[in-house]
């Protein structure tokens, strides 16, 4: 899984789940072995978050949403004093060489959880324990349609709300 096959994946997410109010959505890298004194891309912002290991292969993808932004959420992966002992937070870390960073724009952090499903079910990273059992091609493709279903349907009644 390269980069410009993840970058795929999002324009595929677009695509068939348009969101009005978002824009384009671009991943941007950061590269844990030669930008460390550099800020996280879109750190501010809510949004998706992928590791790869040094060969580009996906290892895991996670989301910042309801309140929490990008750079935070990756702090408790790196910071040694912030990771909590009773969890395994900082071995989802382990291995990864690049973080793929996907910014929202503030008011619709709500999206992230439905793009992180997306991301999931499509490319099953080996450190998401969700969806992680090995599925064929028809039963992937039917939880891309009933994603697509589901999330249209809360994505109306959420404008119908706010309208």
């Amino acid at each position: 899984m390269s980069k410009q096959e993840l970058q795929k994946t999002v324009d595929d997410f677009q695509e068939k789940l348009p969101r009005p109010g978002i824009g384009k959505l671009t991943v941007d890298w950061y590269d844990l072995k030669g930008n460390q004194a550099q800020p996280w891309p879109n750190g501010g912002k809510p949004g998706v978050y992928m590791f790869l290991d040094a060969d580009e292969k996906l290892l895991y993808v996670g989301k910042a949403s309801s309140g929490r932004n990008l750079r935070t959420r990756l702090r408790g992966y790196f910071n040694p004093q912030k990771v909590p002992k009773d969890t395994n937070q900082g071995k989802k870390a382990i291995g990864a060489r690049y973080v793929g960073l996907l910014g929202l724009p503030a008011d619709h952090g709500f999206e992230a959880p439905a793009i992180e499903e997306w991301l999931i079910t499509c490319l099953q990273p080996p450190k998401n324990k969700m969806m992680k059992s090995k599925i064929d091609r028809k039963t992937k493709r039917k939880a891309e349609k009933d994603l697509i279903k589901a999330h249209q349907e809360e994505y109306d009644e959420l404008v119908r709300l706010h309208s």
